[in-house]
């Protein structure tokens, strides 16, 4: 990640806090999802096929 603010965004987004709050928001609507570069970057490669 080359942009600072957006590493920033992610790790808050990734807290435990801020993950706490989205399950009580969404009452277990949303499930979060942690990958890899690598897993995003095969996911990114098979969709563009």
């Amino acid at each position: 990640m080359d942009n600072k603010t957006y590493a920033k965004i992610v790790e808050l987004y990734h807290s435990k806090e801020a993950q706490k709050a989205l399950q009580e928001d969404v009452k277990d609507g949303e499930k979060p999802v942690n990958l890899s570069k690598d897993e995003i970057k095969a996911i990114e490669t098979s969709l563009a096929k």
